[in-house]
């Protein structure tokens, strides 16, 4: 082997190593952002009142306010679809304990894979017994600047952020049942 051959070598594995640091700490800082609380606050019963109404009972605003669970979803996206049957069996039993329950259909047009026909017909079938949602322009900002689904929220009663579930952050699989204790926690 020359010793150009080994300059080179060496060369590129600092370079790689330097790089793989450079990615490292981008993702630890972005995941500190990410992680950060959505708080928002009184505003978020002005917000949902602002939003369309696409599916399910009305949605009154809460007094006092209640805890609130909201997931993001499409009609398209197969792992939103299994958490909403999810959310649907539970909705009647924490709904009855003082609990609201939201859906806000998000990315629904993504890539041409759905349309307003097709999440009319998919909310038909599943019937999820809560209050259905349209995003707006000004729902993903006020929510961490969503960009992946589904993500599920809980709120507590004054709009603070009291558990998340959120694809970006690289958990396999949303736990309802530690979701249902942090809810019962604030029901109480």
């Amino acid at each position: 082997m020359k010793k150009r051959d080994f300059d080179s070598r060496a060369a590129l594995a600092r370079r790689m190593s330097e790089l793989a640091f450079a990615l490292l700490s981008t993702s630890l800082l972005n995941h500190s952002a990410i992680a950060a609380p959505v708080n928002p606050g009184a505003g978020l019963d002005q917000h949902l009142g602002n939003l369309e109404q696409v599916y399910g009972p009305r949605l009154e605003a809460a007094e006092p306010s209640a805890p609130t669970v909201i997931i993001f979803f499409a009609s398209w996206c197969g792992p939103c679809r299994h958490y909403m049957d999810q959310l649907k069996f539970r909705a009647g039993e924490w709904t009855a304990a003082g609990a609201r329950m939201i859906a806000i259909n998000v990315f629904e047009s993504f890539d041409q894979k759905s349309n307003s026909a097709k999440l009319a017909t998919y909310l038909d079938k599943l019937d999820p017994g809560f209050a259905v949602l349209s995003e707006d322009s000004g729902t993903r900002p006020l929510f961490d600047n969503l960009t992946k689904i589904p993500t599920i929220f809980l709120f507590d009663a004054s709009g603070n952020e009291a558990w998340r579930f959120d694809r970006r952050t690289g958990a396999a699989a949303a736990d309802l049942d530690e979701l249902e204790l942090v809810l019962k926690e604030l029901i109480q």
